[in-house]
């Protein structure tokens, strides 16, 4: 349920970032990740102000590599030039699973085994070159470097005659770092 008063929240944020002040940017890309598990689309939305050469923005997104997931970020930009069309960028939040294919409540001769779902750490670290797309729109390219972690907890409960019955818990970690080129408009 909180996950959908965030993506609400970015769509009001959004439509307010087209506004006639300057100083508000919605900041919306979509990309490609390169890692050890192959190539994914990646999705996101960053709303925020800029503020003598800086920005600082909420991000929301969804990364499909390896596991899916929804990530919430707090995002910062730093412009190296007077003409603030190139700098750097980090951000660091959260990424929820979702729609992952997992064997839950799976009921075997044998055995009862579950698996969960977990998030964990979201960041991600780069340069960006804004470039001027129409008059009011720019366009974005952002090469950067991401690490997501997350974790499986695996539960196996093996039949008994008497309770409790013994049960196996595994938690598989995985700290996902892949390389992404993003492109996207601003408003």
């Amino acid at each position: 349920m909180k996950i959908y008063i965030f993506i609400l929240l970015f769509i009001g944020l959004n439509g307010f970032a087209q506004s006639k002040k300057n100083n508000i940017k919605s900041i919306n890309t979509t990309g490609l990740s390169h890692g050890d598990a192959g190539n994914y689309l990646n999705i996101k939305s960053v709303n925020g102000i800029t503020k003598k050469g800086w920005f600082a923005g909420v991000g929301l997104g969804i990364d499909f590599y390896k596991f899916n997931s929804i990530v919430v970020t707090a995002d910062c930009r730093k412009y190296l030039f007077k003409n603030n069309n190139f700098g750097i960028n980090g951000a660091a939040g959260y990424n929820f699973p979702f729609a992952n294919k997992n064997k839950a409540g799976i009921v075997t001769i044998d055995s009862y085994y579950s698996e969960q779902f977990r998030g964990g750490l979201y960041s991600t670290a780069g340069l960006f070159y804004e470039f001027k797309l129409f008059k009011k729109i720019k366009g974005i390219i952002n090469p950067d470097f991401n690490i997501r972690r997350l974790s499986i907890v695996s539960k196996d409960v093996m039949p008994c005659l008497v309770a409790p019955c013994p049960e196996t818990i595994t938690t598989y970690s995985y700290n996902l770092q892949t390389f992404s080129i993003k492109t996207g408009v601003i408003f």
